[in-house]
């Protein structure tokens, strides 16, 4: 019922971390879902910073103006100034726009179930995102809608993309023990129809 692929990559380095990560993707013969599922395993001796964000991009022909954008988050943080203008519009989708300056939503679930979906309604198909929020924990929204620019990401992850010494300097920095492994995991559903759409609303 399902076909899976696995691969196993190493990142070590003398005098530096010694990390594995098994990932396996996942896909349904019945339906139209993929799950991917990552393992991350500490095989050095020492504590060693861990940080992982899933970079999906939507773009045309799913995104468009007529794309509805759904993230039932606790709470909805601009990542700058120029982020905090459009807070108010962060889930309306424009059409592509001459001189757009990108921007970033940062998303807290806050113990629900992380979530994230597109849906075209002109179109009639979208995408669902889900994803345990607990160590998935933080959820970045990329708002890029310039010409020949344009995407819009949906990016579940453990961290935000600001680089690690912001995320120490924050105290969200997540580290792995020596010997310890790691679950991640993220499910993506196409949206086939107007009527599922609804449903992951309710």
């Amino acid at each position: 019922e399902r076909i899976w692929v696995k691969a196993v990559m190493r990142h070590a380095q003398i005098f530096a971390e010694k990390l594995i990560l098994t990932r396996t993707i996942t896909c349904s013969k019945k339906t139209n879902e993929i799950t991917v599922t990552d393992e991350i395993e500490n095989v050095g001796g020492e504590a060693s910073p861990v940080m992982i964000l899933y970079h999906m991009n939507m773009g045309y022909p799913m995104l468009s103006e007529a794309a509805e954008l759904y993230i039932p988050a606790a709470e909805i943080t601009p990542r700058n100034a120029h982020a905090a203008e459009d807070l108010d519009t962060w889930n309306k989708v424009l059409s592509p726009t001459p001189g757009f300056e990108e921007q970033c939503y940062y998303h807290a679930f806050d113990g629900k179930p992380g979530l994230a979906a597109i849906f075209n309604h002109d179109r009639g198909y979208g995408l669902a995102i889900s994803f345990d929020s607990s160590s998935l924990n933080c959820f970045t929204q990329w708002k890029m809608m310039g010409v020949r620019d344009y995407v819009m990401g949906l990016e579940a992850g453990n961290c935000y993309p600001d680089g690690r010494d912001v995320m120490r300097k924050q105290g969200r920095l997540k580290f792995i023990a020596p010997g310890q492994k790691i679950q991640y995991q993220v499910h993506l559903r196409i949206v086939e129809d107007a009527e599922q759409w609804k449903q992951i609303k309710a």
